[in-house]
Order: C-alpha cells, then structure tokens, then sequence
C-alpha cells in the first residue's frame, strides 16, 4: 500500500525511497514501521564501502551515514528517529492513531539511539570494522541496563501503546529480539540471555505474527543477514 492521505496534511506523491545497508542495524526499525503501518516503501542498499557521499550530502547528512529517506520531489532526510517518525506518521494503517501513540513511539526511538550510544562505549562497533576487542563487562552492563528498563515498561499483553496492533514501539523491541546484525552480536558477544526478560521476548513474537510485519518477515533478507560473520 503506498501513501494516501486524502483528508489529513499534504503527503508527498510516490513511494518513500529508504537508502540503507542490506542488514538489520537501526535502519531495520524503519523497515518493520513501514511494513506494520501498511506502507510501501522503495529500498535501496548500500555496502559499508558504497560511494554515497553526494546523496547523504543531499540528504542532510553529516558524512556518510546511514540511514536517509527521499520521498517524492520535495523531502531528502536524514537521521534514524526523523525518518522512523515520518514513515509512521504517513503510514495508512496508522492515519488514526491518537497522538499519545506518536508520543510514544518517537520516545522508543530515542531509546534506541541512546542505548547505541551507551553500547557504543564497549568498542564493539570498532571491533565488527576490524578494530580491537570489544570490552565485554561494559557491553553487558549497557546491555542488561537497557534490557531490564524496557522490560519494565512493556505489557504482558498487547502492545505497548494500546492500541489493536503493534506500532513503532513494538517494532523496535522486535528489531532488538530478532535483528541478527548487530543486535543478535549484542547479546552472543555479552553474554546476557534474552531469556532473562520474557515480556520483552513475547512481544517480539505477538508483533512478529501481526498483519504487515509477517509477511514482511517470511521474505526479509536483512533482518536474519549477517556480514560480520567470520
């Protein structure tokens, strides 16, 4: 389904265009908002070692990074949490949804970014390019810190924002639960056990059964691609 909103604010004409690499990091969660909120989205990937410099540039970007979004004749962005925002807010399935929804999703998505940045210190990202070895002990406490806050905050049932269906939240406990690179390296490299936070784990599996997101997951390559395997 592309984008329709007739009634509501102006929405560019066409399919988002996502620019991204072709495995599961932050981007994912774009990916799986897309796919709950019935939006057709274009995709084109990148390698690590793509040329993309004038596009990012064109974007918004500082640098190269990724991921960026261009969308009809008059929107070029940047920056996870933005694009994640916009795919959800011009997502059919979720034209109605009430604005303490969108409150909440955007929050989850800054969750997501600060948790990066606290996993970030660990060295781990250094260490999937080539560099040195990751500190275990910090990649597990940053880790189990965040694991546990968000097991506090989800429901035992349903989804996090109340509503029917899952919504950005869900989709970014799923990316974590499900994602292989890097999420799954978080966890195998740290030690910590999945296991240890069971509403986390039976949410990823009632948003991975939701309409949208199961048939995205049967014929997704990313969200089970690892490149950094040896």
């Amino acid at each position: 389904m592309g984008c329709s909103n007739s009634t509501g604010p102006a929405v560019e004409q066409g399919d988002p265009v996502f620019y991204y690499f072709p495995f599961a990091g932050r981007g994912e969660i774009s990916r799986l908002c897309a796919a709950a909120g019935g939006l057709k989205i274009e995709e084109k990937n990148f390698s690590p070692q793509d040329e993309r410099a004038a596009i990012c540039k064109e974007c918004g970007a500082i640098g190269t990074g990724l991921p960026i979004l261009k969308h009809g004749n008059n929107l070029s962005m940047c920056q996870s949490s933005a694009i994640q925002n916009y795919i959800c807010a011009i997502g059919p399935r979720f034209k109605d949804v009430p604005m303490r929804v969108r409150a909440i999703d955007a929050m989850y998505f800054a969750h997501v970014e600060d948790m990066l940045a606290e996993i970030g210190k660990s060295g781990i990202f250094g260490e999937l390019f080539g560099g040195p070895p990751t500190n275990t002990d910090e990649l597990k406490s940053a880790l189990e810190k965040w694991c546990k806050h968000l097991e506090s905050q989800v429901p035992s049932a349903g989804f996090i924002a109340g509503q029917a269906f899952p919504t950005g939240s869900d989709c970014v406990i799923l990316c974590l639960y499900r994602g292989v690179a890097p999420w799954k390296i978080f966890f195998d490299k740290s030690g910590v056990n999945k296991a240890d936070f069971p509403k986390l784990k039976s949410l990823e599996d009632r948003t991975a059964q939701a309409p949208g997101i199961k048939e995205y997951l049967e014929r997704s390559t990313s969200i089970s691609l690892n490149p950094f395997s040896q």
